[in-house]
C-alpha cells in the first residue's frame, strides 16, 4: 500500500492576520586560584589589553562557590549574562565568537559586538561560571587552519546557577570528535537564525529536543536530533512555519548507521505522535560535513530512494546548500 505523504511536511501556512496575531520572535586563559569574595565584576571594572583580549588575573578566578555567594552571583547577572550562559549550557561548548553570533547580535557594529561580549565572558570567567579549555593545538590547513579559538564551558558553579536541582558532574576534557561536534551544532544554529533574520522572519531552535519512537512490543526508542528549528516568516501568500529536524554528520558515522536513523525517524513519522499539536511532521536535514561530505550526501540520497525509506520525509545537503535550503522550506 502506498501511504499519503504531504508534499511540504514542515512548511504550514497561515492567513494573514492583524500583527497581534502574528507569532512573536523568541526571544587568555590563566591557572585558577582562590578568592575570598567571589561576586560578578562590574563593567565598569572589566580592562581590555590593547589587543582587545580581556585580562584575567589569577586572583580574580574563585576556585569554589559557595551556597551564599552563588546566590549574590544570580542576583548580580543581568539578562546578556543569563542569556550567556544559558547558550554555553545547552551547547556544552562554544567559541568566543559564536557567543558573539548567539548573544549580542543587536549591537550596532562588528566592534561593539566583540566587545560586549568579551566583557560578558571576563565578567563571568572571574565570577567563577565558565572557563575556557586548555589551548587545544593549532589546526593544519581547513576553514579554521592555524587558529586556535577560545572555546568555553560552564563550571561547576555555573551549572548548579543554573540547574541547582541537578547532581552536581565534575568536567572531563572533551574528545577532539565530541567537541568539533558541538561546535559544528552551535554554527547550524548561528547560520539557521541568519537564514530567519533574512527573511525578516524569526527562529526557535531547540538543542537536543527528546522524543521516543514507540516499538512494536510496546517499548520506546529514544531519538535526539541535533537541533529543533522553527522558522517563521511572510511571503506573498502569507505567513508560514518551516520545521526542522537537523542532523549534523561530521563524518564519523558510518552510512548503516545514519540510515538506521534514518529508520527511526520514518517510524518516528508513522506513529503519528510529533504530529498531534497539529504544525505537521518537521523535515529531517542531514547536514554532511567534514571529508568527502559530497560524496556521502549523494550516496545518502541514493540509499533512502533505493530502501524506499520516505525519502520525501529527508533532505540532504552540506554547507554550501544549507542556507538555501532553509530560505527555501526544502524546495531547493
Amino acid at each position: 500500500m502506498t501511504e499519503a505523504f504531504p508534499e511540504r511536511l514542515s512548511r504550514t501556512s497561515h492567513q494573514p492576520t492583524s500583527p497581534t496575531d502574528r507569532p512573536a520572535a523568541p526571544s587568555s586563559a590563566q591557572p585558577y586560584s582562590p578568592v575570598s569574595r567571589p561576586s560578578l565584576p562590574t563593567r565598569e571594572a572589566t580592562t581590555a589589553h590593547p589587543s582587545g583580549a580581556q585580562s584575567s588575573p589569577a586572583s580574580a578566578h574563585p576556585a569554589r562557590v559557595g551556597r551564599r555567594s552563588l546566590a549574590r552571583l544570580g542576583h548580580g547577572l543581568d539578562p546578556e549574562d543569563r542569556l550567556l550562559l544559558e547558550e554555553v549550557q545547552r551547547h556544552r561548548y562554544v567559541t568566543s565568537q559564536q557567543v558573539e553570533a548567539l548573544c549580542f547580535r543587536d549591537r550596532p557594529s562588528q566592534a561593539a559586538i566583540s566587545r560586549a561580549a568579551s566583557r560578558a565572558l571576563y565578567r563571568l570567567e572571574r565570577a567563577g561560571l565558565i572557563r575556557p579549555l586548555a589551548t587545544r593545538p593549532r589546526q593544519v590547513g581547513g576553514p579554521r587552519g592555524g587558529s586556535s579559538p577560545r572555546i568555553w564551558h560552564l563550571r561547576e558553579a555555573g551549572s548548579r546557577l543554573l540547574a541547582p536541582d541537578q547532581p552536581r558532574r565534575r568536567h572531563q576534557e572533551p574528545s577532539d570528535r565530541f567537541l568539533d561536534h558541538c561546535l559544528a551544532v552551535a554554527e547550524t544554529h548561528i547560520r539557521t537564525r541568519a537564514v530567519a533574520r533574512e527573511l525578516s522572519g524569526s527562529c526557535h531552535v531547540v538543542i537536543e529536543p527528546r522524543r521516543r519512537v514507540p516499538g512494536v512490543s510496546g517499548g520506546a526508542t529514544p531519538l535526539r536530533p541535533d537541533l529543533l528549528a522553527t522558522i517563521t516568516a511572510e511571503d506573498a501568500e502569507g505567513s508560514y512555519e518551516d520545521r526542522w529536524f537537523i542532523e549534523v554528520d561530521r563524518g564519523t558515522e558510518s552510512l548503516p548507521t545514519v540510515l538506521g536513523k534514518c529508520q527511526l525517524y520514518r517510524r518516528y513519522y508513522q506513529s503519528g505522535i510529533e504530529q498531534l499539536d497539529g504544525h505537521g511532521f518537521p523535515l529531517v536535514l542531514w547536514l554532511m560535513q567534514g571529508h568527502r561530505a559530497q560524496a556521502r550526501a549523494s550516496e545518502l540520497v541514493r540509499q533512502l530512494d533505493r530502501k524506499q525509506l520516505t525519502p520525501e520525509l529527508f533532505r540532504v545537503t552540506t554547507d554550501d546548500g544549507l542556507a538555501e535550503l532553509l530560505r527555501t522550506g526544502g524546495a531547493a
